[in-house]
């Protein structure tokens, strides 16, 4: 069982991430136009227009102007199936399980691998990475959704976090009411799991989560993403007293030691001149 200490340290190191994420969006905007113009195509082609009628189908909602909401896209995540396959609640839909598994359908290997070439061109290559791209083309369904970060949890830079809903996913169908008694309850105490979730995440807000100075993240997302070296970050920053390369050096590292993501190892753009 999680410890209030495991929890908050895992809420910490989420917005540290969310965090240089949004830098990246702010400083290096080519990294999430790649992404639309490359990646996402491939993400739409996994869904369908029509139903198929499948074991485990899942329709995604498309809400119009007048926020009125309709089927639009289906698909049938792995997820969803496999829960259904065993008679336990689904899980919520993830790159890890959808994605990180074997037998993949063509269309899969052919977004998977899209993914992973945009990881590696803008050296964003980690599983936390993978997630949240998933979890932003999932709302970049909608139509007229920005094309920005769609975090999978509590993103800081929007304010408060909403407060849980309990959502039922059962439908009586002829069976028994003990069994679906039973089902309801098991989703009932899932909600008070996430109800005990909010307060923790309520208490974050008395200055438990210490963060990095906002400027890190910035010259962390122009160094892993922008290809800049410490030294063309320093040049550029503009401050009296001029800011030193190892001070941009040592804040970039520590940034991506916290986020969980390998420091690009080739150093490209102007060097420094040695002095004589």
């Amino acid at each position: 069982m999680d410890t209030e200490i495991d929890w908050t340290a895992r809420y910490s190191v989420m917005i540290h991430r969310y965090r240089f994420l949004r830098a990246v969006e702010r400083c290096v905007p080519r990294v999430l136009e790649d992404l639309e113009r490359n990646v996402f195509p491939l993400f739409l082609a996994l869904f369908r227009r029509a139903p198929a009628n499948t074991r485990g189908e899942s329709a995604i909602v498309i809400w119009d102007d007048s926020l009125v909401g309709g089927a639009g896209f289906w698909i049938t995540f792995r997820a969803t199936k496999a829960a259904l396959d065993l008679g336990s609640i689904p899980a919520i839909p993830s790159w890890a399980s959808e994605f990180e598994c074997e037998d993949l359908e063509p269309e899969r290997v052919a977004f998977k691998s899209a993914v992973e070439n945009w990881a590696g061109t803008h050296h964003l290559n980690a599983m936390w990475v993978k997630e949240e791209v998933f979890s932003s083309l999932n709302f970049w369904l909608q139509p007229g959704c920005p094309r920005s970060w769609r975090f999978r949890g509590f993103d800081p830079a929007e304010g408060l976090a909403p407060f849980p809903r309990l959502h039922i996913d059962e439908q009586w169908s002829g069976e028994p009411w003990s069994l679906d008694r039973k089902r309801l309850l098991v989703q009932i105490k899932v909600f008070g799991s996430e109800i005990a979730k909010y307060k923790k995440l309520m208490s974050l807000y008395k200055g438990e989560v210490q963060t990095k100075n906002p400027d890190h993240y910035t010259w962390s997302a122009r160094f892993q993403c922008g290809q800049l070296s410490p030294h063309e970050i320093a040049e550029s920053a503009g401050r009296a007293p001029r800011i030193d390369q190892s001070t941009v050096s040592k804040a970039v590292e520590g940034v991506l030691s916290i986020i969980g993501l390998s420091k690009r190892r080739r150093m490209s753009g102007r060097k420094p001149k040695k002095k004589t």
